[in-house]
């Protein structure tokens, strides 16, 4: 947030992005990954454990305990973790303009992953119909792509990820006071 005083917006994101490059190659370091917090730790069992967390969370945050979108993606037969992993692992840069992609970027400082939870339910949600309305596996990213960078209202999603309540339990990657930390 601080860079934004004195830098524009896409530079502040190179930066930005460029940290969290740099600090996913000193994962390679035990010392180091010791030090550093979690969320720029991730072992490939972590990432995976998150994916797996957001849609038990997605889920709970129905009623019914179904999301349509998750039912229409499954019938289609498109893995939606592949979505997933693109909104998380670039901070949703490759879907939303430069602006919010460090709003949620610096929110993510604050909250930790449980922001980018929020974010990827809020869009989902914003975009419900537009990825129903997709038939073809292979236009998923794509059409859900366009249609969050060219039509997505942040004061909408803004006003909805911060409006969800989501349970720690789905969220925790501690287990037993450690980090998950197998391969």
């Amino acid at each position: 947030a601080f860079l934004l005083i004195y830098l524009p917006v896409d530079e502040t994101y190179c930066v930005a992005k460029r940290m969290m490059e740099s600090s996913l190659k000193l994962c390679l370091d035990p010392t180091t990954k010791k030090h550093m917090r979690w969320h720029f730790s991730f072992t490939k069992a972590g990432h995976f454990h998150m994916l797996n967390s957001f849609i038990r969370s997605y889920i709970d945050t129905t009623r019914f305990k179904t999301r349509s979108i998750l039912v229409k993606l499954h019938s289609i037969r498109y893995d939606i973790n592949e979505l997933l992993d693109e909104m998380f692992k670039y901070f949703f840069s490759t879907f939303l303009s430069a602006d919010h992609a460090i709003d949620i970027f610096t929110f993510y400082y604050a909250e930790g992953v449980k922001v980018l939870f929020r974010f990827a339910n809020a869009l989902m949600r914003n975009h419900k119909d537009t990825i129903k309305s997709v038939d073809d596996p292979e236009k998923v990213h794509d059409v859900f792509q366009e249609a969050t960078l060219s039509k997505t209202d942040w004061n909408e999603v803004f006003k909805y990820a911060f409006s969800i309540k989501l349970s720690s339990k789905n969220f925790e990657i501690y287990k037993n006071n450690r980090v998950l930390d197998h391969e």
